[in-house]
């Protein structure tokens, strides 16, 4: 068994399980094809060390894995505020931007 094969599979079964319980079908060719490329490439770009080609296979699998976990607004709790401390203005002159010597004269 070569060493992506088992990142690979991972791959595979991760795509499955996120396709059947967010959309109920199976995953679709092209996202099973473009696995296989990927996993392929590395594969073949680091056949001469074989623990590099491993190393990125499970490193693909595990951001997959916390890009299936979803976005980080679910880490806060429930009802916290969250507060910008950008000074932002919702006056409209206060977002135009500005010209140098505006309203100033021609200075003849």
């Amino acid at each position: 068994m070569n060493s992506i094969t088992a990142p690979w599979t991972a791959e595979v079964v991760l795509l499955s399980w996120r396709s059947v319980r967010n959309k109920h079908r199976p995953p679709l060719p092209s996202e099973l094809l473009a696995t296989f490329v990927v996993f392929g490439a590395i594969g073949l770009v680091t056949s001469s060390n074989p623990k590099i080609g491993s190393l990125l296979g499970w490193g693909i699998v595990v951001s997959t894995g916390i890009n299936f976990l979803g976005t980080s607004d679910k880490l806060i709790a429930p009802g916290a505020a969250i507060k910008s401390t950008a000074g932002v203005s919702t006056s409209p002159s206060a977002n135009r931007p500005r010209t140098p010597n505006a309203g100033a004269g021609s200075g003849l």
